[in-house]
């Protein structure tokens, strides 16, 4: 274990608690622990770094051992992190994974109690319990008795509607579009419905806002915390467009010389009109001839958006997905040099043929989990390999594990 400290001979806070953290995490913490003092302890430049604010985090782990005492030190601001949360939450998992030959744990047990009670005794800081910080719910009553666990879910979360305001927007409902043809005399288009709960679900309109359009599109809230180059902004839906282009390969494609591009509908409410669309993403000189954009799912990322990119290459019929972030959600930049982020599997998988990820991803963990659709057949229907002697593959579901950096969002 390496002190990182300025100190002149005096003690800091960080060798008093060599002992306490050697025994939680072993001899060589896999974090950085910062004291009040200033005093270190860890790998210089380690992250995530736990932060030491007060010796009444001590004491809460001494009076409360284990989760609650840590609990509640956090909440009280006793304790603090910087870095990414989730990679705690990895920390953790891989500190109590035994069968991974690790031989340290976050219990306390008693032999580390009485090391947290000598090193809050060699810091003078023994006292009686800190109150539980105001956050924590006073209940009453038999575990799991209804009416405690009532009382436990509304402490939780009957938290006002300015909380739930910064998830939901200011409508305080769940929205979604969707392609639809409500009425077989009209045209199909997008049709909007919102969700006071997010399993029921009730259409706004008789009608789809926007009509004449191609079904592959997606909607995303506006951030109200970047510039936009459009004032009153709170909803983008992505779509499919199209323009003619003569010098496509018209052999495969069903549609023959136009050319797929992503344009953007803008709405100032979920009830107000659509305006669009505006073209933002087609393919330009840099890319091969024969690549469309076939699809764009966007999802927040940093301080800006990012999105999956579905590339249609239309000689082979085959679509795999690029990363694609911006600022503002309408000045796209291509990433990873326009290489993709989900491509094709191999010959005689799954996904082969095609890849459309149509959903966010999902920070779990400290890891970052995409969910794609997938096909051993291409766009036209046909096989990706058509003299493979072996069947195609069904569709299926797959799989992709990313690093932090996919969530960082524009630079």
């Amino acid at each position: 274990m390496r002190f990182l400290d300025d100190s002149s001979g005096a003690p800091t806070v960080a060798e008093a608690l060599q002992e306490l953290i050697s025994g939680l995490l072993g001899p060589e913490p896999p974090v950085r622990i910062r004291c009040w003092d200033g005093s270190e302890l860890g790998p210089p430049g380690a992250e995530p770094v736990i932060v030491v604010r007060s010796p009444d985090a001590l004491r809460r782990l001494v009076w409360a051992p284990n989760e609650l005492g840590l609990g509640r030190a956090y909440v009280a601001g006793d304790l603090d992190l910087e870095g990414d949360i989730y990679d705690l939450f990895a920390l953790r998992d891989r500190l109590g994974d035994e069968s991974a030959g690790e031989q340290i744990h976050l219990r306390l047990g008693p032999s580390g109690w009485w090391r947290a009670l000598r090193a809050v005794a060699k810091l003078g800081a023994l006292g009686p319990p800190p109150p539980p910080p105001r956050e924590e719910a006073r209940l009453r009553g038999r575990r799991h008795d209804p009416e405690r666990d009532a009382a436990a879910i509304a402490h939780h979360y009957d938290v006002g509607n300015d909380f739930y305001r910064l998830i939901l927007g200011p409508t305080m409902t769940y929205s979604c579009a969707y392609w639809e043809r409500p009425d077989t005399k009209r045209p199909p288009g997008y049709c909007l419905a919102t969700s006071p709960d997010g399993l029921r679900w009730t259409p706004l309109f008789d009608q789809p806002v926007i009509t004449g359009a191609n079904d592959a599109g997606s909607m995303i809230d506006a951030r109200d915390d970047v510039p936009s180059p459009v004032e009153n902004v709170t909803m983008l839906i992505y779509q499919q467009t199209w323009k003619y282009n003569p010098q496509l390969p018209r052999d495969r494609d069903n549609l023959s010389a136009m050319h797929r591009m992503i344009s953007i509908w803008r709405a100032s409410s979920i009830h107000g009109s659509w305006t669009g669309p505006i073209a933002i993403l087609e393919p330009d000189r840099l890319d091969p001839p024969d690549v469309q954009f076939y699809w764009l799912t966007p999802f927040r990322a940093g301080r800006g958006y990012a999105g999956f990119l579905h590339t249609h290459h239309t000689a082979e019929q085959i679509m795999d997905a690029q990363l694609v972030t911006s600022l503002d959600g309408w000045t796209w930049r291509r990433e990873n040099d326009r290489r993709p982020v989900l491509p094709l599997g191999q010959k005689g998988r799954f996904d082969c043929g095609m890849i459309m990820s149509w959903a966010a991803p999902v920070a779990w963990n400290g890891r970052v989990l995409v969910f794609y659709n997938a096909s051993a057949t291409v766009h036209d229907g046909k096989p990706r390999y058509p003299n493979d002697p072996l069947p195609a593959p069904a569709e299926g579901i797959g799989l992709a594990e990313f690093d932090q950096a996919l969530l960082k969002g524009p630079e």
